[in-house]
């Protein structure tokens, strides 16, 4: 979970998730942590992923995406308080 707090009280929040399975045999030697446990539907480990390959699918880059997004469309329309208040 990402969040944001403006000096006017504004808040924004993102989440993302990625879907997977922690396994007891680790493979790949890319990534960091539990990247080499974390097996996704592919059938490979976050450790061997190219950073585009992982960035697309991780839960860090789904969140900074939508935050990206949130952020975008509060700056856009500063009075309009529909994309401001989540």
């Amino acid at each position: 979970m990402l969040a944001f707090a403006d000096t006017d009280g504004t808040t924004l929040t993102a989440e993302g998730s990625c879907a997977g399975v922690i396994r007891p045999v680790a493979r790949g030697s890319g990534g960091f942590g539990y990247d080499p446990y974390f097996y996704i539907a592919e059938n490979k480990t976050m450790a061997e992923l190219t950073l585009a390959e992982k960035d697309a699918i991780s839960h860090r880059g789904k969140a900074l995406r939508e935050m990206a997004r949130k952020l975008s469309a509060c700056l856009q329309d500063r009075f309009s308080k529909s994309e401001c208040d989540s």
